[in-house]
């Protein structure tokens, strides 16, 4: 028997917001503390390997200006890296309206789903 577009839907929501709540994107309020240490301790340490190399690559901009070959490498690799490393921050930053927003999503479809059945 084939799943209804709804029921699939459903359980790549469920997914999505589980790996979502276990990246440390929701509040952490019940969860444990050593949940929440080994999370922040991750997110702490991705922090610092992103400065490293974007320290590292502004560098070699600034010490091979006249080679434009070297430089464009520089420049295009840091910029693509910067902007995702920025994206997931205001994500992180943000991650009260964006669970706000998946609450108003799926109210209606919770409330649609329990009221055919």
């Amino acid at each position: 028997m084939k799943k209804s577009p709804i029921i699939t839907h459903r359980a790549t929501l469920d997914y999505t917001l589980y790996l979502a709540k276990l990246l440390g994107l929701f509040e952490i309020d019940e969860e444990p503390l050593s949940k929440y240490v080994v999370v922040t301790l991750f997110r702490i340490f991705n922090w610092i390997i992103v400065t490293l190399i974007t320290v590292a690559n502004a560098a070699d901009f600034c010490m091979n200006i006249d080679d434009f070959q070297k430089v464009s490498y520089s420049l295009n690799y840091m910029f693509p890296f910067l902007m995702t490393e920025f994206k997931s921050m205001a994500i992180y930053l943000q991650r009260d309206k964006f669970r706000r927003l998946i609450n108003n999503i799926h109210a209606p479809i919770l409330m649609l789903k329990y009221s055919s059945g």
